[in-house]
């Protein structure tokens, strides 16, 4: 699974599905901050990321640095919301992230 920021791609090893959209959430949010962009609006298709960063706390201590790396991220935009969406309606991304891994 390989993660993307600048152009350039990362290789995060294996990892499981929800690790490998925390990476991609924060690369995202990072891009985003270096883009200048101050109001943001985040789909994802991993609820259990979505809800994981929305919620107070972190039940899950393997996922706390990239979650907290997420979350302090997310406060340094003036606006962000962020949703859970099926992948059914997310199929142009996820055909470009696809292609981008071959």
């Amino acid at each position: 699974m390989r993660s993307w920021t600048r152009g350039f791609a990362r290789n995060i090893g294996f990892t499981t599905n929800v690790m490998a959209e925390f990476w991609a959430l924060r690369d995202g949010l990072l891009l985003a901050l270096q883009m200048g962009i101050n109001m943001l609006e985040v789909e994802l298709d991993v609820k259990v990321v979505v809800d994981l960063v929305l919620a107070s706390s972190t039940p899950n201590k393997a996922y706390s640095p990239l979650l907290n790396d997420c979350r302090c991220l997310i406060i340094r935009f003036q606006q962000v919301n962020m949703r859970h969406i099926f992948r059914e309606a997310n199929r142009c991304v996820d055909g470009f992230a696809k292609k981008g891994c071959t």
